[in-house]
């Protein structure tokens, strides 16, 4: 009877550590990419956080009452 290829090399000790390898990077790759996510997740809150701010204090500004100001500059103003 014949042996599958995959299952001789499983029981090869050097492909065993190999295998053992490729599990570990994986775990770090899937790590990595939690951790970018969660960084994109958070830069995204940040940014929907400023724009609310910011609408806030447009509206402020444009709510605003001014008053005009005389013509004349501070310094003519002063003399008189």
């Amino acid at each position: 009877m014949r042996r599958s290829f995959w299952l001789v090399a499983l029981e090869n000790p050097l492909l065993r550590g190999i295998d053992d390898a490729l599990e570990l990077l994986e775990r770090m790759i899937a790590s990595m990419e939690q951790r970018r996510n969660a960084a994109y997740h958070q830069a995204e809150q940040r940014r929907v956080n400023l724009g609310n701010r910011l609408r806030q204090v447009v509206t402020q500004v444009e709510d605003a009452e001014f008053r005009e100001l005389d013509e004349q500059p501070t310094e003519q103003r002063r003399v008189t």
